[in-house]
């Protein structure tokens, strides 16, 4: 297993719905995505305080010269001993990441959520040109990821 540095730390379960954070996200002036709008009242939220530790890697750093898929990804992931991290972490981070630079993407390794279209997501915490987004890509079969692209996921402790 992969000694990974922790790049941040995150807690869950501060804000109680999926109201609470949409609320808390348009106060605060972040742009929210309308796959990640739709796909925010389907996540679970914490009820209870839950503090994780997170690492990004990009495709390249996980081993890949070309695209990959998500699946193959997160199976790359988990064999280096990183987890998926809860969908509660794409609205989480976003409120909680102020200072991320200009054209960075960031994407949530998670559990992808099934939209009424029957489209499937993942959360990513975006930064176009210093308007911060709670951003989506969908997971559709084929969807190839370069190397440069970069996802957060959780360490797996011993």
């Amino acid at each position: 297993m992969r000694k990974f540095q922790i790049w941040k730390k995150i807690t869950l379960g501060a804000y109680k719905s999926t109201e609470s954070y949409r609320k808390a996200l348009t106060e605060a002036g972040f742009c929210i995505d309308r796959a990640a709008d739709g796909i925010l009242d389907k996540i679970r939220i914490s009820q209870n305080l839950v503090r994780l530790d997170l690492v990004i890697q990009s495709v390249g750093d996980l081993g890949f010269n070309d695209a990959a898929l998500l699946s193959e990804i997160y199976t790359k992931g988990k064999d280096l001993g990183l987890q998926l991290c809860p969908s509660e972490v794409g609205p989480a981070l976003r409120l909680a990441y102020l200072n991320q630079p200009s054209w960075e993407w960031l994407w949530i390794a998670m559990e992808s959520i099934i939209d009424w279209s029957i489209r499937s997501w993942i959360f990513g915490v975006v930064n176009r040109d210093d308007d911060l987004w709670l951003d989506s890509s969908n997971d559709d079969p084929g969807h190839l990821w370069l190397p440069d692209s970069h996802f957060i996921f959780i360490p797996r402790h011993k």
